[in-house]
């Protein structure tokens, strides 16, 4: 009886010592339930796991084509009563007596199972086959300590798993992050517009090579600026006041856009430039600093305020032109009309008021004030559709009064950018036309009485009319 017990401390030994062997999980369990198996009378160990679905699998196994071992367990079977009050156990999909609840009958013949609850891998099954009782209780609760232990060390592999997975993870989104930083970098230095970025103090912190090159400023090979460069320092005196408010405004609204100013560089070059910024904060959500990117709008500056003078010039030169004007773009559109024209043709707004109206409209009310409205819409109907020059179209309005109209298309290059309609009162020039040709009438009529040969000569000396008695 001594010796029997000297085994069985020295079989729990040996079992003890197989515990904890790797830390893959896989090896770990191989080498337990062998030993299980191997040093008693045991004829299968399994370790069985619970799915996300709620259904256990057996996971381990030893021998592993052992035939009872592609039962599956499901929480939809009822429970064996002698286990009832056992939570960790559902079913095991075998054939089973309810004289003897531990012992099954299986193609391999009468046997006896076991099952040890784990907390986290759910339960360990043991199967002796051949065995006509259930296992004794001591033996049940001896094995159960080494059961228990070897849960433990499952965990632990599981917990080892997780760990090796996480480190892959964070060596992946590290190269990542590398890689990103890289791409960052690579992109901060070598884009066209300048970034500057300042601290909490409104100092340069960083800047790429083209805010160096546009501040005139050195930096070390980081990009790092020292610290005595100030952003405010470099704006024009003038525009210091309200890039201060603008900068105060960034802590309100996180961000601001196409703000301009002037800056003077260390160089006393004036520029103009954009800024487009974005306040920084700490993980505290306190401000850290800020980002501009700034962008040198000086020959845009120069170009702007050129255009802006020509459009001043030409816009008092139309103002002041006695011919009435309406230039309209490719859709009709109104860009421009003068003063002139809503005088002549009686329109009750400002030429401003007429901008963005449709061509169109203001055509069709000029049209309603001609003696014969049709011709005029036919001829400004050809003009459209022809696209080429028109002038010196004269028409009647009912008050007597003669207009004189011309279409000018207007090209920029090959592009097509509209219809200039210009429109001249010639109604002193068509009177004075008229009563001179009256006049000439009743001269020659004179002449033609008198006994006189006379002879009428251009300018260069020939002969334009002969009278009757030059010839006789």
């Amino acid at each position: 009886m001594h010796q029997i017990e000297r085994t069985e401390l020295e079989r729990f030994f040996e079992l003890s010592l197989a515990i904890g062997t790797s830390l893959h999980a896989q090896e770990n369990a191989r080498f337990f339930l062998s030993k299980l198996v191997e040093s008693t009378s045991l004829t299968f160990a399994g370790l069985w796991l619970r799915s996300p679905s709620g259904a256990y699998q057996l996971e381990f196994a030893y021998p592993e084509q052992a035939d009872h071992t592609s039962a599956v367990v499901s929480e939809d079977h009822s429970t064996p009563k002698t286990l009832e009050d056992r939570p960790f156990f559902t079913k095991v999909l075998s054939k089973k007596t309810e004289e003897e609840p531990f012992v099954y009958s299986a193609h391999l013949g009468k046997g006896a199972y076991g099952y040890f609850q784990l907390p986290v891998f759910s339960f360990v099954q043991i199967f002796e086959a051949d065995r006509e009782q259930p296992f004794e209780l001591n033996s049940m609760q001896e094995l159960s300590k080494l059961i228990v232990k070897f849960g433990i060390s499952m965990d632990a592999c599981m917990v080892h798993a997780r760990l090796r997975e996480q480190q892959q993870l964070v060596s992946q989104v590290q190269g990542q992050l590398e890689k990103s930083v890289a791409q960052y970098s690579d992109l901060f230095e070598n884009m066209s517009d300048s970034l500057v970025i300042l601290n909490k103090t409104d100092h340069i912190e960083k800047t790429n090579r083209s805010a160096q090159a546009l501040l005139d400023i050195a930096a070390n090979k980081s990009g790092t600026a020292p610290s005595r460069y100030k952003l405010t320092n470099f704006i024009h005196p003038d525009d210091r006041d309200k890039f201060e408010y603008f900068l105060q405004k960034l802590l309100d609204f996180e961000s601001d856009r196409n703000f301009r100013c002037r800056i003077l560089t260390s160089g006393q070059l004036e520029r103009y430039v954009t800024f487009n910024s974005t306040l920084i904060r700490d993980i505290n959500g306190h401000r850290a600093g800020s980002r501009h990117i700034v962008r040198d709008i000086t020959s845009q500056y120069a170009y702007e305020n050129r255009l802006s003078q020509l459009n001043t010039q030409l816009s008092a030169l139309v103002a002041n032109l006695q011919a009435a004007i309406l230039f309209e773009d490719t859709e009709r559109k109104t860009l421009l009309v003068n003063r002139v024209f809503c005088e002549l043709f009686k329109i009750p707004y400002a030429p401003e008021d007429l901008i963005g109206v449709d061509a169109t409209i203001l055509l069709q009310e000029v049209a309603l004030q001609h003696t014969e409205p049709e011709a005029f819409q036919n001829w400004t109907s050809q003009t459209l559709k022809a696209g080429v020059l028109s002038t010196d179209q004269k028409f009647t309005m009912p008050d007597g009064q003669i207009l004189c109209f011309d279409a000018i298309p207007v090209h920029s290059g090959t592009e097509h950018l509209g219809l200039l309609w210009q429109c001249h009162d010639i109604t002193a020039r068509e009177t004075a036309k008229t009563r001179l040709q009256e006049s000439e009438e009743r001269y020659r009529g004179i002449l033609e009485n008198m006994e006189l040969g006379l002879l009428e000569l251009n300018e260069q000396g020939l002969i334009t009319r002969a009278f009757d008695r030059f010839c006789t």
